[in-house]
């Protein structure tokens, strides 16, 4: 995977927060609403954070405000009334230099640093075009503006904002497609934050991760510490159902299974007789051969960016094969993956690789 640099151009492009919203359809201040620990502005201003280094958020909000001084972020307080009024005040006070500029919503909190990145970049190699994100024909933020539309956008009608721009210069427009629509939610009322509260308490964890701009996210712990949980939780900011799946059947055997196509195979078998430690499982090396590697394969060919699994996990180590199949998936894709926490070589091999992210639960 090419890596991208978390700071974009050298401040040469701006960002823009538009927090100017008052909630009225809310039903009350939705910026500071506590959304997964976290007033809901903080998730916007997070990215940002790891993709710029000229930001300027512009609020009519006092709360808003204090919190972006309290953090070093630039923040213009204002009482115009429009849209146009937010995007002007925005424009005016960003650095004098600037070769561009991103709009962003203050309350899409799953707009991740990597997305964003990803966007900027993606415009910077056609900087003379504006550019809009997309997922399944539906048009969303961030939007992209090169300096020569810098005096349309300061005379936008009133109460019109960057899609005026947009529909004035068809010619120019470019769409970037994400696959995950849930980065393009906003949250404009509470039956929209009731919905997608639930998906909030791992946004934490996954920022984190996105922001340290490593290429796998694993996480370990001992057994009870919540890591299935945390994984099933991420699968909606993941996008992606991808992915390998294990269970046991407590004194009988363990499965491996493709959650693509459902396929079970059984990887591990209880036999008393030859308990090693606190294991009473033997391998199955010929299922990891035949078919476990098999399914790795099917992963490594499918379209997704992103692979999850379920765990990794002592009955591994003993398959060569398996082994080497599950190095080139990491070389291939982005694996989110559950790592027993165990001593063991294959393990600590992978924890220890330079493009993890480890998350430790207690």
């Amino acid at each position: 995977m090419t890596s991208i640099s978390p700071k974009i151009n050298s401040g040469k492009i701006g960002c823009v927060i538009m927090a100017s919203g008052l909630g009225v359809r809310f039903g009350g201040n939705k910026l500071m609403a506590d959304f997964g620990g976290k007033p809901m502005v903080s998730w916007i201003i997070q990215a940002a954070e790891a993709c710029f280094e000229n930001i300027v958020v512009v609020t009519r909000n006092l709360e808003v405000e204090t919190l972006c001084k309290a953090r070093g972020i630039k923040v213009v307080f204002h009482n115009f009334p429009y849209r146009s009024d937010t995007v002007r005040i925005g424009i005016d006070n960003l650095d004098k230099d600037v070769q561009g500029v991103v709009f962003c919503l203050a309350d899409q909190p799953f707009l991740s640093a990597l997305t964003l990145s990803k966007f900027v970049h993606n415009a910077i190699s056609e900087s003379n075009k504006i550019w809009r994100t997309t997922c399944s024909g539906v048009i969303g933020s961030p939007t992209y503006f090169p300096r020569k539309y810098f005096d349309e956008l300061r005379s936008l009608p009133q109460d019109k904002g960057g899609s005026y721009v947009c529909k004035m210069h068809p010619d120019e427009v470019c769409d970037f497609g994400i696959d995950n629509a849930l980065e393009l939610r906003d949250i404009d009322t509470r039956e929209t934050y009731d919905e997608l509260s639930s998906f909030a308490h791992s946004l934490d964890i996954w920022s984190e991760f996105l922001r340290s701009f490593k290429k796998h996210l694993f996480i370990t712990g001992l057994r009870g510490a919540g890591k299935t949980t945390l994984i099933n939780n991420l699968m909606p900011l993941i996008g992606s159902n991808s992915g390998l799946t294990s269970f046991a059947n407590k004194g009988v055997d363990v499965h491996l299974v493709n959650d693509s196509t459902k396929e079970d195979i059984i990887i591990g078998r209880f036999i008393p007789e030859n308990k090693v430690k606190d294991n009473k499982m033997t391998p199955d090396l010929v299922a990891f051969k035949e078919r476990g590697v098999g399914f790795i394969d099917e992963l490594i060919d499918s379209s997704d960016e992103w692979v999850t699994i379920d765990e990794i996990g002592y009955l591994e180590e003993f398959s060569e094969e398996y082994k080497a199949a599950l190095r080139k998936l990491l070389d291939m894709k982005r694996v989110v993956a559950v790592v027993r926490k165990d001593d063991l070589p294959f393990l600590n091999e992978l924890i220890s690789r330079n493009d993890v992210f480890l998350r430790t639960l207690e």
